[in-house]
């Protein structure tokens, strides 16, 4: 029990460190930011998963809190893809807006196509610089979340490092969250 306090503890130190950093310039676009995926196709298949939350528990809809991943300081990160996860007891919901925000500001929002009913893709095509960002839908009370995402809508990002040191592998932590260091 204390060993899960210190690493939530850990965590809201690391990513509140994160919010600090500059919210001015921090994205670059690529081409048209298209929502679909760049080359055709509206798949997240072949695409490397830089960050998620899923997870294989029990799902509720209407996240109690936000969503939000960090580009670590000194890197930049080539969003390729955004997946949303809206379970809807089984129903999945029709595919509306994914908005991204840096501080309250949004950086862009892009139509979602929808995958195996349940799944919302968008195709962003930009690039992030170190920083949080916030992850927002249309449809929030179907936006799956439960307490192994610390009550954060279910979310996965793809994309690729840019910049800094080459060793861009995933660290996991609490065993659900993917972050590149």
């Amino acid at each position: 029990m204390k060993a899960a306090r210190f690493f939530a503890l850990l965590m809201q130190l690391l990513l509140a460190s994160c919010a600090a950093a500059v919210a001015q310039d921090r994205v670059m676009p690529v081409g048209d930011s298209p929502s679909v995926r760049p080359g055709g196709g509206n798949s997240v298949s072949g695409l490397r998963k830089w960050w998620e939350n899923f997870n294989k528990y029990r799902v509720l809809g209407g996240p109690r809190k936000d969503t939000v991943f960090t580009v670590p300081d000194g890197k930049r990160l080539r969003l390729d893809a955004l997946t949303l996860y809206h379970y809807n007891r089984g129903r999945g919901a029709e595919a509306g807006m994914v908005t991204l925000l840096a501080d309250g500001h949004e950086i862009g929002s892009w139509a979602a196509s929808r995958r195996d009913k349940v799944y919302w893709d968008v195709f962003p095509g930009i690039t992030l610089e170190a920083g949080s960002y916030t992850i927002e839908c249309s449809s929030s009370s179907t936006w799956s979340y439960n307490s192994g995402s610390q009550n954060a809508g279910f979310a996965q990002v793809y994309g690729e490092l840019l910049a800094g040191d080459s060793d861009d592998s995933p660290l996991v932590v609490f065993g659900i969250m993917r972050v590149s260091l």
